[in-house]
């Protein structure tokens, strides 16, 4: 039986069942979740930005994924209503962050993200990031089950 995610995850099921669901995903169901989702999954469960209507999901320790070499995606956001993805790398001597848009991550094939590092002689040198078809699957899974986390403990929390 195929589950349409996109259906399934806004209804009125307890967590735990939700969980269930988003376990039972396959990698073409993980692919098949639409920016609008995402989207509705950020202004539900993200926080506002500083001054700002952009908002911001931020993934836990638990939840955050990368492509198990030397870069961890930390943080989905909306700005402006278009989506970004902040991935963290990890370079020789030092590291930085680098956002890149949802459609860039999530186009067919392997992502390479690239970030710069300057050595002592004033060269640039680029430091690249590679995300596979199973790297970006493990990805939207973790971003699901935040999702489910967060709405949980805003419901038990009251709101807070």
């Amino acid at each position: 039986m195929k589950t349409d995610i996109n259906i399934e995850l806004f209804k009125r099921y307890q967590p735990a069942r939700k969980r269930e669901i988003i376990e039972s995903l396959s990698t073409a169901e993980l692919f098949a979740v639409t920016e609008d989702t995402v989207k509705r999954i950020i202004k539900e469960a993200g926080r506002a930005m500083y001054k700002s209507r952009d908002k911001e999901l931020r993934l836990s320790g638990e939840y955050e994924t990368g492509n198990r070499w030397n870069s961890t995606i930390e943080t989905v956001s909306l700005r402006r209503n278009r989506l970004y993805i902040q991935i963290y790398i990890q370079m020789d001597s030092t590291d930085t962050t680098i956002i890149d848009e949802w459609n860039t991550f999530f186009k067919r094939g392997e992502y390479v993200g690239k970030a710069f590092e300057t050595n002592r002689y004033g060269d640039k040198i680029p430091n690249y990031c590679h995300y596979t078809e199973t790297d970006k699957a493990r990805f939207m899974r973790s971003l699901l089950y935040q999702y489910v986390q967060t709405k949980q403990q805003k419901k038990t929390n009251n709101g807070k």
